[in-house]
């Protein structure tokens, strides 16, 4: 949290000190009494008009990529590029400053993860994860208000905006989620499931023991917040359009956008089949999507451990796992880790395309 808050300081005074300095040297450029011809001279004024305060509707077409528990390894924009998933969103802006607008929008997009398809069996880390075994989809919806802050003013309106026009952004996003896994065709007693092959929800399931009376963890939400940081860049178009390219980044204040964030536990603390199948899916001996096999000896040559079965003691029956996942730890042993502790995030690549709806009577346009 400290370093995304360190990223925003950064982006606000790094765009506010160019803004700034674009000025000066206008400034130092403007000369009165030469060409002072009224379509293009832009006044010596440090604030914009109400006249010139114009409004923006855009429509976007977004690729949306998950960095999580289930990424490839566990560094920060590492992402499964085949995971990349299509999405839209619609914006409206408000020009408040010659440099900054303040905006508001609706994304929709979905977020993938897949241990089996996204690692590496040659590297360790990876392998880690291969053997884990678990995959998730989620639908995201979320609403972002924030602040663009542009690196080249514009005081005189629509019709004087330039051509070329990096910006930053940063701002807040609240999003809902809901989680959800492909249910295998057995349950961990070999039986076949109700459930086989759909997409079940996952949060209801309390797969890190969240609805247990055996743990003290609380259900997330599905309601979240995300600290949203972008940069891009505006093309002007003929007449009132915009075409923009921008980078979006979430900091998520969830580890559970994949429903994994904490540490395996016993498989007797279930009251369900399908809560067990899904909590554990390292003993299973073909992948979660794809169903091509696994591939067990190489866990093993890596000294990972193979499948075997425990005796939960809480409700006295046999559980199959990969040595070290999904097991219940001798006592003494801490918990086996099921996911990693640093949040979740993902990234937005978006094309937009703006249309500015209004401008004042001062610009060039109208004279």
């Amino acid at each position: 949290m400290k370093k995304v808050i360190a990223v925003v300081t950064i982006l606000l005074l790094a765009g506010s000190f160019i803004a700034e300095e674009a000025e000066a040297q206008r400034r130092r450029r403007y000369k009165p009494g030469v060409n002072r011809r009224i379509g293009k001279y832009k006044g010596s004024r440090s604030a914009m008009s109400n006249n010139h305060k114009y409004k923006v509707l855009g429509f976007s077409i977004n690729a949306f990529n998950y960095f999580g528990d289930l990424a490839p390894v566990n560094r920060a924009a590492s992402t499964d590029i085949s995971f990349t998933n299509p999405g839209f969103g619609i914006l409206y802006g408000q020009r408040i400053s010659p440099w900054v607008t303040a905006r508001g929008s609706f994304t929709y997009g979905q977020l993938e993860g897949d241990d089996f398809e996204s690692q590496d069996v040659t590297n360790y880390e990876s392998l880690t994860r291969y053997t884990r075994n678990l995959q998730f989809r989620n639908n995201i919806y979320e609403l972002t208000v924030g602040l663009q802050i542009d690196i080249i003013p514009n005081y005189r309106g629509p019709y004087s905006r330039a051509p070329v026009a990096p910006f930053v952004f940063v701002g807040l996003t609240g999003f809902y989620h809901d989680p959800q896994g492909l249910a295998p065709e057995f349950d961990q007693a070999g039986n076949p499931l109700d459930e086989a092959g759909q997409w079940v929800k996952l949060r209801p399931l309390g797969t890190e023991g969240q609805n247990s009376e055996f743990t003290d963890l609380d259900p997330y939400s599905n309601f979240q917040l995300a600290i949203p940081l972008g940069l891009g860049v505006k093309f002007r178009l003929p007449n009132n359009f915009d075409a923009v390219l921008e980078l979006g980044y979430r900091y998520l204040l969830t580890d559970y956008i994949d429903d994994v964030g904490g540490t395996y536990v016993d498989l007797g603390i279930f009251d369900n089949n399908l809560a067990r199948a899904m909590s554990d899916r390292s003993a299973e001996l073909n992948a979660v999507v794809s169903g091509n096999p696994r591939d067990f000896e190489t866990i093993q040559a890596a000294g990972i451990g193979g499948v075997y079965t425990y005796t939960s003691p809480i409700d006295g029956n046999t559980y199959r796992a990969v040595n070290g996942y999904g097991s219940f730890p001798l006592e003494g042993e801490p918990p086996l880790v099921r996911g990693n502790k640093d949040n979740d995030m993902y990234f937005i690549t978006s094309i937009k395309i703006h249309y500015i709806i209004s401008g004042g009577r001062g610009s060039a346009r109208y004279r």
